[in-house]
């Protein structure tokens, strides 16, 4: 459960500068299973999602300047809120990193409103599985010393544009691409990871996106080129997502979804959210393909996002060493607000 309170701070302009943070709330429960069916509860953590200031330069039109908590925008659907998604969670190929948010700056550049340009600059800070419980920083209570705040395992970097054409008042086609890479010293071998390596936990990630937008269709697609997966054993990997919709009335929409990643042993095959599959959270396998099926139920037509009760299933096939590891569906459904 996720609680969102924003707080503005006005300056003399009133949109000149805000302050933004996200809450999420602490202790409650949450499952995972296993692929034996052994499952057990488990409670998630109190965090601050987002906490940051904005700041608009006045000197340069269409320049503003975010420092805090950010969310990291690499992959279409990670750059969408979760207020506005189409499915209940993201796909596999969106979730192969280690980030929620991170402590970094934002310079975000919108000339025009077809047309954005981002740098992004996050430190190191949020830890992902590959790490080493032998290393010389690991600690007793199981905690590293080292990587913390870009220490030994220094920052990452996101560049990013996007390009809207065929405007209508209808719909637009959409172009958009991003790039990501990971400064630390764990990959190709410089050193061990550590009790806890922070970063991206891939040195390098590419992203290119197209969306149209219709007046009753939309579709949204993305491709992701990973490359040196820390935990694949510096393997490479491709996914690709494509998420059509059409909205049957006002008030519904029928969404599906096809999830296709590729790679030796780098494909990260995990639950988003509060939503798990039967299989080992964070199992690398060499391929997998998921299809998704739903309907979501708007109570404001005007006001899509504000309330909205959301069915999905997905079925997942996996295989790794040349055999399947994991056929299965899961269903999920979802009540999501945003006021």
């Amino acid at each position: 459960m996720y609680v969102y309170v924003v707080w503005r701070i006005v300056t003399t302009r009133p949109s000149d500068t805000q302050f933004f943070t996200w809450l999420r709330l602490g202790g409650l429960p949450t499952r995972q299973a296993y692929a034996n069916g052994r499952s057990y509860r488990t409670y998630n953590y109190f965090s601050l999602m987002y906490f940051a200031f904005e700041q608009r330069i006045s000197a340069v039109d269409g320049l503003t300047l975010s420092v805090g908590k950010l969310q990291p925008f690499i992959g279409t659907e990670n750059i969408l809120g979760g207020a506005e998604l189409k499915c209940i969670e993201r796909s596999y190929a969106a979730i192969q990193y280690d980030f929620d948010s991170n402590w970094g700056i934002d310079l975000t550049y919108r000339p025009n409103e077809q047309d954005t340009f981002f740098f992004q600059i996050f430190a190191n800070d949020a830890a992902h599985y590959a790490k080493a419980n032998d290393h010389p920083d690991h600690y007793r209570d199981g905690r590293g010393f080292k990587g913390e705040f870009g220490w030994e395992d220094k920052c990452f970097t996101i560049i990013g544009a996007s390009h809207k054409f065929g405007v209508t008042e209808s719909g637009y086609h959409e172009l958009s691409a991003q790039y990501a890479h990971d400064f630390n010293n764990a990959y190709h071998g410089k050193r061990r990871p550590g009790a806890n390596c922070f970063g991206l936990g891939v040195k390098d990630i590419l992203s290119l996106g197209y969306d149209y937008k219709g007046e009753r269709f939309a579709v949204m697609s993305n491709a992701i080129f990973n490359f040196e997966t820390m935990d694949g054993s510096g393997s490479n990997s491709f996914g690709f997502v494509v998420r059509p919709v059409y909205s049957l009335t006002p008030h519904i929409d029928l969404v599906t979804r096809y999830t296709v990643m590729a790679g030796d042993g780098a494909c990260r095959l995990i639950g988003d959210g509060s939503i798990y599959n039967q299989t080992d959270t964070g199992l690398y396998v060499d391929s997998l393909h998921a299809f998704y099926l739903g309907a979501n139920f708007y109570a404001s037509a005007r006001n899509k996002d504000a309330a909205k009760i959301m069915f999905g299933a997905e079925y997942t096939t996996a295989r790794r060493n040349g055999s399947d590891c994991y056929n299965g569906w899961t269903y999920s459904c979802a009540l999501r607000t945003s006021f």
